[in-house]
């Protein structure tokens, strides 16, 4: 908007200049008017105020009878005169001739005199005052509404920590302090894991059952680590306005850690293809009851659960087959 309004101010400006020009200067060319309007219109709104405090100024002194008079006008005259009294004399005509000479002579008294003695009119002060205000007005106006560019605040964002997606929501915590040797959450089965939202509040809560043997479709495959082992889980989640539920999975990563702690990947895709019911994405304020399939070692060990925290996981003590 403010670019639209330079714009037409500009081509009215030249407008009003190019019209004032041929007014206040009889017999100019529009062309030249429209040529001095154009270049006048790039410092506008200056320009426009003082082209119509040149128009009031002329129209007041027009009525006051001192507008300026052409030069090249009276010239013409001038000569308009002296020629008419050179053509009386060649014809013999003495008093026409005396007259024309002293017509020629009064027209250049009469431009010295007006040349010599400029009077203003009564209102030229005013004109001058309030071009001057309006112009400053206007200027102060485009000033206040011209779009300056927002101050930009320079900040140094810190690095995002395992798991988390830059510009996306951050990981949320886990509630209890308590730690394994292995840096994990110690749970047993039944036994409730909470989540905590960056806002403090509480977001998903789940539970963990005994595993049992699992009973595989016919297409699948072949356990990697020994055998496969069936996980119910009950969840329910709560209100999410950070939106990291879209970061809980419980279905992978699982880990198998043996008592001399070896790792194993325990979310094999092996362990997929026996059965997988896992519920993504997740939403807020519903339950869930599924269960989940493991690719373990028939030997005792640990479970865990990493989930893409920051500060570590959940671990259940599995007893072996």
């Amino acid at each position: 908007m403010f670019w639209f309004v330079l714009v037409c101010g500009w081509g009215l400006t030249a407008a009003a200049i190019a019209l004032v020009w041929i007014h206040v200067r009889p017999g100019r060319d529009l062309l030249v008017g429209l040529g001095i309007g154009a270049l006048g219109g790039l410092l506008w709104p200056l320009t426009i105020w003082v082209a119509v405090g040149a128009l009031f100024y002329t129209r007041a002194a027009r009525r006051s009878e001192r507008a300026p008079t052409d030069p090249a006008l009276i010239a013409g005259k001038i000569q308009q005169a002296q020629a008419y009294a050179q053509q009386a004399e060649i014809e013999g005509m003495a008093t026409s001739a005396q007259y024309w000479h002293a017509e020629a002579q009064r027209i250049s008294a009469e431009q010295q005199e007006r040349s010599s003695d400029i009077t203003h009119p009564a209102a030229t002060a005013l004109i001058v005052l309030g071009s001057t205000i309006a112009a400053l007005g206007t200027i102060g106006l485009l000033w206040f509404t011209a779009p300056w560019p927002e101050p930009v605040a320079l900040a140094t964002a810190p690095p995002p920590s395992t798991g988390q997606v830059p510009g996306g929501p951050s990981p949320a915590r886990l509630d209890e302090p308590g730690r394994t040797e292995l840096g994990n959450i110690a749970k047993r089965y039944g036994e409730l894991a909470r989540l905590i939202g960056d806002d403090g509040n509480l977001i998903a809560e789940f539970t963990l059952g005994t595993p049992t043997p699992a009973t595989c479709n016919p297409y699948a495959q072949e356990p990697d680590n020994g055998r496969f082992i069936r996980l119910p889980i009950s969840l329910k989640t709560y209100d999410d306005p950070t939106d990291q539920l879209v970061l809980l999975n419980l279905g992978s990563p699982w880990e198998y850690v043996s008592t001399d702690n070896r790792s194993l990947e325990a979310s094999t895709s092996a362990a997929g293809s026996c059965a997988y019911d896992v519920p993504a994405p997740l939403g807020p304020n519903r339950n869930y009851d599924f269960e989940v399939v493991l690719d373990v070692p028939a030997a005792p060990g640990a479970l865990v659960l990493n989930a893409l925290f920051d500060d570590g996981g959940w671990e259940w003590s599995y007893p072996g087959s």
